[in-house]
This record gives structure tokens, C-alpha cells and sequence, in this order.
């Protein structure tokens, strides 16, 4: 398993890319663009490919088999679950 990042990314504290602990996939790669902004506590599991300026609030989780396009924004305590496709532009807000 490997995690790729692009060009100049800013990645908070806490920030877990990969596979969970305990969980085995082969080939599961996590590919994230150039520009993004990966805020505390955010969780990116394995084989999730992200487009360039990625910005994610603080607490998100992005779970396995995602494809996710260019400037992609999701805020605050958000998830995106499994295998989703979510094409360019898109702002993902979690309010409660």
C-alpha cells in the first residue's frame, strides 16, 4: 500500500492517510493531488484517488474505493463513504 501526494501539500496534525490497522488490500493505493489542504484529524483510507486542491475541514473521514475530482471542499465532521464518485467542484457541508 502506498500513499502519493502531489505538489506543496499542508496536512494538519493527526491526519491518518491509508489502510486502517488490521485491514489488508492489495494494490490499494491512495493517490491526492497537487495543492491540498488536509486539516486535523482527518482520516483518507486506502485506494481513494483525490484531483488536485483537495481542502477538507477538520475531523473528515474519506473511507476506501473513492474517486473524488478537482477542487473537491468538504467541511467539519464530514464523511464521504464507500465507493463513491464525486466529479469536480463539488463543497460537501456537514452542519448540525
Amino acid at each position: 500500500m502506498k500513499v502519493v501526494l502531489g505538489r506543496e501539500p499542508q496536512i494538519g496534525e493527526g491526519v491518518i492517510l491509508g489502510c486502517r490497522p488490521g485491514r489488508e488490500i492489495t494494490l490499494a493505493n491512495t493517490a491526492i493531488g497537487d495543492f491540498a489542504i488536509i486539516r486535523s484529524n482527518t482520516v483518507i483510507y486506502c485506494n481513494v484517488i483525490i484531483g488536485d486542491n483537495l481542502e477538507t475541514g477538520h475531523n473528515v473521514i474519506i473511507r476506501e474505493e473513492n474517486t473524488i475530482g478537482n477542487n473537491f471542499r468538504i467541511w467539519n465532521n464530514s464523511t464521504v463513504d464507500y465507493g463513491c464518485v464525486i466529479g469536480d467542484n463539488v463543497l460537501i457541508h456537514n452542519k448540525l
